[in-house]
């Protein structure tokens, strides 16, 4: 199998331009492109971040398999927690927690299946101490800090986490704010081993339930923006700091610069944190408006960050930036929704079998040993894929397309660079976008 491995990628691989880097150049043929794969232990991988961002050629569907059931991450079964789901809200997340809840295999925050949020670290800090945190100031005090409110002790020993064994909670407030990305990367997933997923959905579906469940006051006194799903849309989309956050990661308008040589961190990461601040700073002014408290506006903005957050690849960069993608490769699995939709129990067994096992491969998770306290429940969502995109008019369903196509193609070209982050290969059709 190696000796046909070997001549297919040898007859088949495009040879590889030298990419440019500072002072630094890498010119790897073919060739060596396969010897390096073939020398990868289990759980390594390439560490030149340049050579494999700048220069990877695609990988087909049969071959992003391959090398997502040969990866092995390593096992933390004492890590506090043991294991996070970020959301994003409305993307199954909620019907995921409560499997998992009745699966046996973990212990939730708390005692009601639907619930198994705690929300703890996404009201600990305002953007005030952004800086601050992102600089390590903060995540030396909590490193350092001995229980009380926002601490390590408080929030791992959380309601009915007290005396549990491998704790999980998924918390949707937590996907795209940045400093609870860095708390979390350098306090947990470092630190202790803590394990994080996110599941991501198909954006119309998504922005329809999202504006139906957390739609307020503005709904009746704000009708243009916020009466129905559409104008909701329009209005989302209006914002500036959106415009420039997709702009800088578009391909076309960026002279097809390579993922990895996107400048997120010292750009495009701020611009991120520019745009959900705006939500925040948009929720202030629309509150009396709307006839609400502006102190109900919160860091999060699960009902103003609907259409925004549909550029999913912003807010995982930043974990993938924060962790380092030697990390993020074994600790972080991007979940696309709509296949645990179509197969709930089968994501349910990736989960499990990743976190406690370290594989995805039926060959080698040991599948008897799941659910032997517990039982498989997986809840249908309710409405259905036709009733919320018919929500939108078709105008608004290309506008929203072609809106987040640069995202998606920056999706698929992280996932074309490191299948293993997916815990199952994406299946593009489902969100109508052709790669």
């Amino acid at each position: 199998v190696l000796a046909i491995l070997i001549i297919y990628f040898t007859a088949t691989f495009p040879l590889i331009e030298s990419a440019q880097d500072g002072n630094h150049d890498h010119i790897v043929g073919s060739n060596q492109a396969l010897v390096d794969i073939i020398k990868l232990k289990p759980g390594e991988v390439i560490n030149d971040f340049k050579f494999r961002a700048g220069n990877w050629p695609n990988i087909n569907k049969g071959d992003q398999v391959v090398m997502m059931n040969d990866h092995e991450s390593p096992i933390h079964l004492d890590a506090v927690p043991f294991l996070v789901g970020l959301g994003a809200e409305k993307s199954g997340s909620t019907s995921l927690g409560a499997a998992m809840f009745n699966s046996g295999e973990f212990t939730c925050p708390d005692t009601d299946q639907i619930d198994v949020e705690t929300k703890y670290w996404s009201n600990c800090f305002d953007w005030n101490k952004h800086d601050s945190i992102m600089n390590n100031q903060i995540i030396e005090q909590l490193r350092n800090k001995n229980g009380g409110h926002c601490s390590i002790k408080q929030y791992s020993t959380y309601q009915r986490w007290r005396n549990g064994k491998y704790k999980f909670e998924k918390s949707v407030d937590y996907l795209g704010l940045p400093y609870v990305t860095h708390i979390f990367s350098e306090l947990f997933v470092k630190e202790r081993g803590t394990k994080i997923f996110v599941m991501i959905r198909y954006p119309p579906p998504r922005i329809s339930s999202t504006w139906k469940f957390f739609v307020g006051a503005e709904k009746d006194n704000m009708p243009n923006e916020y009466g129905n799903v559409e104008n909701f849309t329009i209005h989302l989309l209006k914002n500036d700091k959106l415009k420039v956050l997709i702009n800088l990661i578009d391909p076309k308008l960026t002279n097809n610069k390579k993922l990895m040589d996107l400048d997120w961190k010292n750009d495009i990461l701020i611009k991120w944190n520019d745009y959900m601040l705006s939500l925040l700073n948009q929720c202030q002014i629309e509150a009396p408006i709307a006839g609400f408290k502006s102190e109900y506006c919160n860091p999060s903005q699960l009902l103003r960050r609907a259409v925004g957050l549909s550029c999913y690849i912003v807010p995982i960069m930043q974990w993938i930036i924060d962790l380092g993608i030697d990390v993020a490769i074994n600790s972080f699995r991007i979940i696309q929704s709509e296949l645990y939709f179509n197969h709930g129990k089968d994501i349910m067994d990736r989960l499990i079998c990743w976190s406690k096992q370290g594989t995805i491969d039926d060959t080698k998770c040991d599948k008897s040993k799941l659910y032997q306290s517990g039982s498989v429940k997986v809840e249908k969502l309710q409405g259905t894929y036709k009733s919320k995109t018919s929500d939108f008019s078709d105008d608004t369903i290309n506008t929203l397309h072609q809106t987040f196509e640069p995202c998606n193609q920056r999706l698929f070209q992280l996932l074309q660079l490191y299948p293993q982050l997916a815990l199952k290969e994406f299946n593009w059709d489902h969100w109508h976008f052709k790669p």
